[in-house]
């Protein structure tokens, strides 16, 4: 996936209508919006979001790859 939690300030070609931020729901909002994350090996984010962190964390406990963007 590339987003959808990529920073808007450097979007490149994506379109600002499918950025979102993290909130402290993380790796759970995610799954909410798509049912399941079993299909997904790698997601590209953002870092400097508001709890990435702690997102990062909850991917790569799932064994999805968390790509710097």
């Amino acid at each position: 996936m590339e987003g959808p939690f990529i920073s808007k300030e450097k979007k490149g070609a994506h379109k600002e209508l499918y950025i979102e931020g993290l909130d402290s729901q993380g790796i759970n909002k995610m799954i909410e919006h798509y049912g399941t994350l079993n299909f997904v090996k790698i997601i590209t984010m953002a870092p400097e979001q508001p709890f990435a962190l702690n997102t990062i964390k909850d991917l790569t406990k799932e064994g999805i790859t968390v790509s710097i963007g």
